[in-house]
């Protein structure tokens, strides 16, 4: 995702890495915001059918459910 990326996507495109481009323009930036979160998002739920996941790990595997909390809150302990 980016902003008028295009040349840099095309320069990846030619060394061989598959890729897909989507630009996200808004002038609001709020409104910029926003709609990046949503799309990545919508773009989880929609991987995470399309592979059959079922269920969020990182609620059932402790030791992830507490890396993700300290990164969240700050916990260094």
């Amino acid at each position: 995702m980016g902003q008028h990326e295009k040349i840099v996507s095309n320069r990846l495109e030619n060394l061989g890495i598959q890729l897909s481009y989507v630009e996200l323009y808004n002038p609001d930036i709020f409104t910029q915001l926003f709609e990046s979160i949503f799309f990545v998002q919508n773009l989880m739920v929609g991987l995470a059918e399309k592979y059959g996941n079922t269920r969020l790990q990182f609620l059932t595997e402790k030791n992830i459910l507490k890396a993700s909390s300290d990164i969240i809150y700050g916990n260094n302990v």
